[in-house]
């Protein structure tokens, strides 16, 4: 599993507190919802989000493997205490990812304001590659979302990912079963 500061000591967004009350939690939530909007047409625009549904798409044509993209704009007020591997594995599990055949889905997770990403493998693709598969393809994300490219970043590692699972679990049958929609939370 590969953990990345995307452009080195990024900073991260201004903490707010939050009593326990529901109505409090709807007023946070919908507060990060419009920011996470104006924040991802910051680095990515509907047409690119378009065209890395479609590198998705075309690096799950030589596989079984699944891959989802997720990009999000921070930790929700309930989640600021999950390390980013935890958070990234409840968005794994949240997306059905742990339910496809022999275990292959990847996860590339995102959150922006915080300017992190990790890389999530499910344990049947995962006991499969090299050490260091993973990292790899992190650190070609990082060098390209430290020049502002998130675009060809995501494009490269869901290539890069597809190339992965096509080596280890190659096409076998014709179900797509998860969607390839990048995922705006």
């Amino acid at each position: 599993m590969a953990e990345e500061d995307s452009v080195g000591d990024g900073a991260a967004g201004a903490a707010r507190g939050a009593g326990d009350s529901a109505e409090a939690a709807a007023v946070l939530a919908a507060a990060d919802r419009a920011g996470a909007g104006r924040l991802l047409k910051r680095y990515l625009k509907k047409d690119d989000l378009k065209f890395l549904s479609g590198k998705i798409a075309g690096a799950e044509q030589r596989t079984n493997g699944e891959i989802r993209i997720v990009l999000r704009h921070r930790r929700h007020w309930n989640e600021r205490s999950l390390s980013l591997h935890e958070l990234a594995l409840r968005e794994f599990y949240h997306l059905g990812m742990h339910k496809t055949p022999h275990r292959t889905g990847v996860l590339i997770l995102l959150l922006l304001a915080e300017r992190k990403f990790q890389i999530i493998a499910d344990e049947g693709i995962h006991a499969k590659v090299p050490d260091g598969t993973w990292d790899s393809i992190a650190a070609v994300m990082s060098e390209h979302f430290k020049k502002g490219n998130y675009r060809d970043g995501l494009a490269k590692a869901s290539e890069a990912v597809g190339g992965v699972l096509a080596r280890h679990v190659p096409r076998t049958d014709e179900r797509d079963r998860l969607s390839n929609d990048v995922v705006e939370e």
